[in-house]
């Protein structure tokens, strides 16, 4: 009654890994005496039914082509199914892959110790217990446990595993602690971030938002009321300061007659131009007139040659020329 309320075991497949046959059906043969004490089956002739029943077919016609001797047993199946798969157990191989683990990063010290006991079950090492302790040292994740063996050759594997657990133990601790630092830190951050407003860059010549988003800056052709200046406002006017008419005063004396500081500065510059043109000495320079300020006079110097009489002198040295 008791073995209807148990789920039956999956069926062994000696073919799914050659190279581990003599190691999984030993497992398997462990689950399955397991099994039978759950279901607390005693009878020999049971037994050894269920054995060729939940090993699954393959298991069942092996079974068939052995030898079981007089007696037909459980204990006679049993040794004629380990028999078989025995001769494919490898101790070189078993050793080789117990050689080659190693700790993951997700593993811990008790589930890596668990795993490397299982491998040197089939490896039949004299001392399990060193070499077990000796594949934590060199393939473990802990430097801490490392450290500590090569220190002390006495270190044994029961403390190593002790240490490992509160190695781990308090790093978890660890890392809970400092996570909460680091979202303070975060939130801080982020709240440092949005009270800071960025600099905003503005155009040296109309002082609006800069660059204008595909547009031409306002004061591209404008005036400036403050120096009388093309291409910017006065606002941004980079001679504010300096003695200028104002708007006003400007207007004033326009109508009176007077022209505007550009008007008054091309015209010189037509009048130098044509001096320019019309000076045939050589060497003639002109200083070019100042943009930026109307209060600058323009002048042109000329260098002419003129054609004099050389001067003749008479020395006498003891009365003779």
């Amino acid at each position: 009654m008791a073995a209807q309320n148990i789920q039956p075991m999956p069926a062994f497949e000696p073919r799914s890994d050659p190279t581990s046959t003599s190691a999984r059906w030993t497992r398997w043969l462990e689950r399955f005496n397991t099994y039978l004490l759950a279901a607390d089956i005693k009878d020999d002739a049971r037994k050894r039914a269920l054995l060729l029943y939940q090993a699954g077919p393959e298991v069942h016609e092996i079974f068939k082509t052995l030898e079981e001797g007089e007696t037909k047993d459980f204990k006679s199946a049993v040794k004629a199914l380990t028999e078989y798969f025995e001769p494919e157990k490898n101790v070189i191989y078993r050793t080789y892959v117990f050689r080659q683990a190693t700790q993951g990063k997700e593993e811990s010290i008790d589930e890596f110790h668990t795993r490397l006991r299982g491998l040197a079950k089939y490896c039949e090492f004299t001392n399990i217990d060193f070499e077990i302790k000796m594949q934590i040292v060199t393939n473990g994740t802990s430097s801490r446990l490392r450290k500590k063996a090569l220190q002390d050759p006495k270190y044994s594997l029961a403390n190593m595993l002790i240490d490992g657990r509160k190695y781990e133990t308090s790093s978890a601790q660890a890392v809970g602690i400092e996570e909460q630092f680091k979202t303070r830190e975060n939130i801080n951050a982020t709240n440092a971030m949005a009270m800071t407003t960025p600099t905003e860059k503005k155009c040296y010549y109309c002082g609006f938002k800069y660059p204008h988003d595909n547009q031409p800056c306002p004061a591209k052709s404008a005036i400036c009321n403050h120096c009388g200046i093309k291409g910017h406002f006065a606002k941004v006017c980079r001679t504010r300061g300096k003695s200028f008419a104002s708007k006003g005063t400007l207007e004033k004396l326009q109508t009176q007659g007077f022209t505007s500081p550009d008007k008054r500065r091309q015209s010189r510059w037509d009048e130098n131009k044509q001096r320019k043109q019309q000076a045939k000495a050589v060497g003639i320079s002109q200083s070019e007139p100042n943009t930026e300020s109307s209060e600058e006079e323009d002048y042109v110097y000329t260098v002419s040659q003129e054609t004099r009489e050389k001067t003749h002198a008479t020395v006498k040295i003891n009365g003779q020329d």
